[in-house]
């Protein structure tokens, strides 16, 4: 019966949840406009790749042209 009330108890306390992350501000942090859609795609993209061979050498074109940029100084 405990194991019941517990369990209700659980179930009423959901309803009430924070709905945002309470710890972090998104808006302050940048954290929702800090990556474009290509860099999401690319970090949550399979090993091995299950994008096409286009696709992965525009990403390899793409961060050779910023290293060239930034001078090769974050290798």
């Amino acid at each position: 019966m405990s194991i019941i009330y517990i369990f209700l108890i659980g179930l009423w306390n959901f309803r009430f949840r924070p709905r945002h992350p309470t710890h972090m501000d998104t808006k302050i942090s940048w954290a929702d406009e800090a990556a474009s859609p290509d860099e999401l795609d690319e970090e949550f993209d399979t090993f091995p790749t299950s994008k096409g061979q286009d696709v992965v050498k525009m990403r390899w074109l793409l961060e050779t042209v910023q290293r060239k940029r930034r001078g090769f100084k974050h290798c």
